[in-house]
């Protein structure tokens, strides 16, 4: 087979090569595109569950708090009975003790 002219590669060149290239390009940026789409849908899921997060978050904070204040009312409520009945239990001992030493 005889060597190919310069002008019979140039053909097979823009034949061959020139869409091939061009078809590769044209690929490169459709992927480029559906990459973009992508992470920009990725992004946005990002983005809307950090919001439900921090929403998430600030509920449990809330209802945290409430039950901080919760058991510090009850603390004190428990606290102010504890102290009521030992009160109560001293005064009931000291009346039943005076008339148990009466009676001797």
């Amino acid at each position: 087979m005889p060597p190919l002219s310069t002008n019979q590669l140039e053909s097979i060149r823009r034949l061959l090569l020139d869409p091939l290239r061009e078809t590769i390009k044209a690929e490169i940026a459709q992927s480029h595109d559906r990459l973009a789409s992508t992470l920009d849908r990725l992004a946005e899921d990002f983005a809307t569950h950090a919001d439900q997060t921090e929403r998430r978050i600030a509920l449990i904070d809330r209802e945290l708090a409430r039950q901080k204040s919760f058991r510090r009312k009850l603390a004190g409520l428990y606290a102010a009975l504890t102290v009521l009945l030992s009160l109560a239990w001293s005064v009931a001992r000291d009346k039943f003790l005076a008339n148990f030493h009466s009676k001797d």
